[in-house]
């Protein structure tokens, strides 16, 4: 296990409102009602399969991905779309990790070297 700041650092303003940042940002301060949270997560390193327009879209059959060791099934999601390119399926695939299906409410907590498939739905007759 590897220990980092996440590449996402989440600013909270006093209304709730939310944002998350891919890159580091600059404020000049003091900025009223700004609280800045940096958390450090663990992260692993896991496999990522892709099959049929998946694998199509993603233009890989497989790699190896540092992913966050606990997260929601639709932040393993959004994750994947973002890196992958699949946006266009992003609603409709199916997850699996270690050959179980997992579902986009499910908190899953990740291992070294687990398996995580990318499955789209599979039509035919």
């Amino acid at each position: 296990m590897a220990y980092r700041l996440t590449s996402r650092l989440v600013f909270q303003i006093l209304n709730d409102q939310t944002l998350n940042k891919r890159s580091l940002c600059f404020f000049k301060l003091p900025l009223k009602g700004l609280k800045l949270f940096i958390k450090v997560m663990t992260v692993v390193n896991v496999t990522i399969i892709f099959f049929a327009q998946a694998r199509e879209l993603s233009k890989l059959k497989s790699t190896t991905v540092q992913l966050p060791q606990t997260l929601f099934g639709h932040d393993l999601r959004s994750i994947l779309v973002e890196q992958f390119n699949l946006l266009s399926i992003g609603n409709i695939f199916i997850l699996a990790v270690n050959e179980n299906y997992i579902s986009d409410n499910l908190q899953i907590t990740l291992k070294e070297k687990d398996i995580v498939a990318v499955i789209p739905p599979i039509s035919g007759g």
